[in-house]
């Protein structure tokens, strides 16, 4: 393996000054030992191959070793894929995956958004952390999506590198993957809830550096939206140890069809919490517990697997609900309505206890959605 890092970004018809900056931000990090597999998804708002010799001359001005390059122009399957226009996401990123094994580029992978920004510091402080201990497979960085907030913060690190300011405190926490799927599946956005755990930090495939072999049996869904949700929880599962750290290191910018604004109009994202609950089902054994009476019985594990299963069956009923409110077909409506009554009613005896007052909403919405 050359490198220590690989770094990928992915691209589709992204607006220029937003995907140069990207560019830019990861060729100007301070930390060298990396190399970077750049993929244009089948754009065709610019000139692709304009864009490829610009990336080629910044890499190279930034004395960049020229083999640590990777331009990927329009990915395919395989030599029968006759699809001949955008292949999505979750597509790029398996077949980057893919290549990075193929071409033994590292054993770490670090994703980026083309319409997001690294800190200076991004790669040397995840990497930094991800060696304070062997069992670590994941590093997490923190994320703002401030713009005024991320200008101050990337003028620091600037300042840091030209010697003109200094990092007093670095801050950081291991976490087990049990801790860390707690993290993940807090109802952060349930209303009434506090948003007391970096929920989204944790789920957000970009700004992570990855042991590589957490991916040798799980794969982003192909031609599908919200990736990082279909696969975060088997990641978490995966991982022996998992670190972060509350310093922002990644600009994630609002906008584009994958925004928050556009979250729930698609299935995709009912599909993923759908995959998320039936995964702890099988993990947990959630619905054969006489391993309860055991007199082995691991509590610690027991709470931590209670607790993550009905957090994210919330999570599930409020996602149902967000779905079938944005949707425009009123018999998708009807379906998914009584769909998400049986939902509601196979774990009442257990949700209730955790949050009534968002279980009472949700029976109200149901009734709601009937009367349609």
């Amino acid at each position: 393996m050359e490198n220590d890092i690989c770094v990928v970004m992915q691209s589709y018809n992204t607006e220029e000054y937003k995907l140069l900056s990207a560019i830019n931000s990861v060729i100007e990090q301070t930390f060298n030992n990396f190399s970077f597999v750049f993929i244009d998804d089948w754009s065709t708002s610019y000139d692709v191959d304009a864009l490829f010799e610009k990336i080629k001359q910044k890499w190279t001005n930034a004395k960049r070793n020229i083999d640590n390059l990777h331009l990927v122009k329009r990915p395919q399957s395989d030599a029968i894929d006759t699809m001949t226009h955008n292949h999505g996401h979750s597509f790029c990123r398996n077949w980057a995956l893919d290549y990075i094994r193929m071409a033994e580029l590292s054993n770490y992978v670090f994703f980026a958004d083309s319409d997001d920004e690294l800190s200076i510091y991004c790669l040397e402080f995840l990497w930094n952390n991800m060696k304070k201990d062997p069992n670590i497979d994941i590093s997490i960085g923190n994320f703002t999506r401030n713009e005024i907030e991320w200008v101050k913060n990337r003028d620091f690190h600037r300042a840091v590198y030209n010697g003109d300011a200094e990092i007093s405190d670095f801050p950081f926490k291991i976490y087990n993957n049990y801790e860390s799927l707690d993290i993940l599946c807090d109802p952060y956005m349930i209303p009434g809830h506090k948003i007391v755990k970096p929920s989204v930090a944790f789920c957000a495939t970009w700004n992570k550096i990855f042991r590589l072999s957490l991916f040798d049996d799980v794969r982003f869904p192909d031609y599908r939206t919200k990736d990082d949700n279909f696969t975060a929880h088997e990641l978490l599962y995966k991982a022996r140890k998992v670190i972060f750290t509350p310093t922002v290191t990644y600009f994630y910018r609002p906008g584009g069809n994958l925004a928050d604004s556009n979250l729930y109009k698609t299935e995709d994202i009912l599909d993923a919490h759908l995959s998320r609950v039936n995964f702890f089902d099988r993990m947990f054994n959630m619905y054969d517990r006489e391993h309860y009476y055991n007199e082995n019985i691991d509590f610690y594990k027991e709470e931590f697997e209670i607790k993550i299963f009905y957090n994210e069956y919330l999570v599930l009923l409020y996602t149902f609900m967000r779905v079938i409110d944005a949707s425009k077909d009123n018999i998708r409506k009807k379906q998914l309505t009584n769909l998400l009554n049986e939902k509601l009613i196979t774990e009442l005896s257990h949700i209730i206890l955790i949050d009534s007052k968002f279980v009472r909403s949700v029976y109200d919405f149901v009734e709601k959605m009937r009367k349609l």
